[in-house]
């Protein structure tokens, strides 16, 4: 059996063994699919617009929207057309559908709702219901009176809601031009005079609004916002938390499959599945095997899924390409260490650069991104001198 040396550990064996855990791999599959029946019960139960816009935007924002899109799209579809009251919710309701593909028009239309907003230059703001189009719309009214229905600088919530809002505007779309105007500045002026968490939420957005964020490092910066939030479900974060770094503990998992526990013909078995990438390659693995190549496969698979979806591209040879590379890295460096043979240093380096791992996973954040993914975006990335540098610069450092 091949075994990798190790710097001897600084734990006690007897210490480690006497701490307990409530996680193993069943309870934790059992516990992921509880949270998603508690999250669906949560979204078919929300009565309350205001609420259930809050609950759709966190699960959205924590990155496991994944899990819910047919009830994501038909609790939307249930607010849609109409208008939550107070503005906070009603440009957030703008922001979700207009986000999730619902027809949803921000313009000058006669048929205004009752929510009226003073917010800059004389003129207001409306959250209206066209009523023959059946469509959403934000609304300016250019009415120089200057009379204040409402006042937005009393609620930085919505002034923030607004916003965020008004980053979805399309050409020719003046209302949510002068909405960001507007809302900038008030937000800038309030930074200050805020609590820490809210001023830390508006300083954020100035920089980098949500809209232009990547989705997996904002729902990692989400969660130490949501869990501060007075209002958050215990459920959702849980749930956001179990999501996390995926790639990194497959990779790891696999990594160690070839430095401490294969046998030489288990490793090869292995690589013999992961070429073929076919489920039905499992069967021939040893059984402590099975589990990392089945978390593997669908782990790449499910990304594949997710940026088809979203991007109708499909990265499948791609994300494939690295990893059979990775994985036949591995394999070199257990036949290396197996027969005792030293490398030249152009042999270890050429292939120590893909074992770290690094071009791997920036193959695979480039598809997290939320960026619109081409074939030339894909292809520069693998001849990155810049990448492999960097590779090579973690390996010697390692």
């Amino acid at each position: 059996m091949a075994e990798a040396h190790y710097h001897p550990s600084i734990w006690d064996n007897n210490l480690i063994e006497s701490f307990s855990t409530s996680y193993s791999y069943k309870s934790h599959a059992n516990r992921l699919e509880q949270l998603k029946i508690e999250v669906k019960r949560l979204l078919s139960s929300s009565v309350v617009p205001a609420v259930l816009l809050k609950h759709i935007d966190a699960i959205q924002r924590l990155g496991v929207a994944y899990h819910f899109e047919n009830e994501t799209k038909e609790a939307l579809s249930l607010l849609y057309p109409y208008v939550t009251s107070g503005f906070y919710s009603a440009a957030l309701q703008f922001r979700l559908l207009r986000k999730n593909g619902f027809s949803v028009n921000a313009g000058d239309l006669t048929n205004k709702s009752p929510i009226i907003i003073s917010i800059s230059y004389r003129k207001r703001f409306w959250i209206s219901h066209h009523g023959d189009n059946k469509q959403m719309c934000l609304t300016n009214s250019g009415s120089g009176d200057g009379r204040f229905m409402y006042s937005l600088s009393k609620d930085p919530e919505a002034i923030l809601s607004l916003y965020e809002a008004s980053h979805l505007g399309m050409h020719g779309e003046d209302v949510l031009d002068e909405a960001l105007n507007f809302s900038t500045k008030i937000l800038k002026s309030l930074t200050g005079k805020l609590d820490n968490n809210f001023a830390q939420k508006a300083r954020g957005s100035l920089v980098v609004p949500l809209h232009w964020r990547f989705p997996r490092i904002e729902a990692r910066h989400f969660i130490d916002v949501y869990q501060k939030d007075d209002t958050n479900n215990l459920t959702l974060l849980e749930l956001a938390k179990m999501g996390l770094t995926k790639f990194v503990c497959t990779l790891t998992t696999v990594d160690d499959r070839y430095d401490v526990y294969g046998l030489p013909h288990e490793l090869e078995c292995f690589i013999d599945a992961v070429n073929r990438w076919d489920m039905k390659a499992v069967e021939e693995l040893p059984e402590y095997m099975k589990l990392y190549y089945v978390a593997m496969h669908n782990f790449a698979n499910e990304l594949v899924f997710d940026v088809l979806k979203d991007h109708s591209f499909n990265v499948f040879p791609h994300i494939n390409e690295e990893w059979v590379r990775l994985c036949n890295s591995y394999s070199v460096e257990a036949k290396w260490f197996c027969s005792k043979y030293t490398p030249r240093m152009d042999e270890y380096l050429g292939n120590a650069w893909i074992s770290v791992g690094g071009h791997a996973a920036i193959i695979h954040a480039n598809t997290m991104l939320g960026f619109t993914i081409t074939e030339d975006t894909l292809k520069s990335l693998k001849n990155s001198r810049l990448i492999y540098r960097s590779s090579l610069i973690t390996r010697l450092k390692r």
